[in-house]
């Protein structure tokens, strides 16, 4: 008698991991999709708005630490600004204040 197999759901949804470490990172961090309609295909960059990114500078500042992320300036095609992330986000605390960046 042949082993019956379990059936393949209609539709499976791929499990997409992200591709980096986002643990501690900024909340207004946005995502520029290689296409916003099928995620699964990637990202191009991780970016903040112009506010976001004077905001966290500010509290950085403020806060007499490092800069809590690492951005260059970019304009888009369209005109819009943007502070594409270069690093800064925390990936995990360690003992002694030591941290891992996230790059992507």
């Amino acid at each position: 008698m042949a082993a019956l197999l379990p059936a393949e759901p209609p539709h499976p949804v791929p499990f997409v991991p992200p591709p980096i470490a986002l643990l501690n990172c900024p909340p207004q961090l946005q995502v520029e999709w290689v296409n916003l309609a099928d995620p699964t295909k990637g990202f191009k960059y991780l970016f903040l708005s112009p506010d976001d990114y004077a905001s966290l500078m500010e509290r950085g500042a403020a806060a007499g630490g490092p800069a809590p992320v690492k951005a260059e300036r970019l304009v888009t095609e369209e005109g819009e600004e943007r502070w594409q992330l270069t690093g800064g986000c925390m990936a995990g605390q360690q003992k002694g204040g030591a941290s891992k960046g996230a790059s992507g």
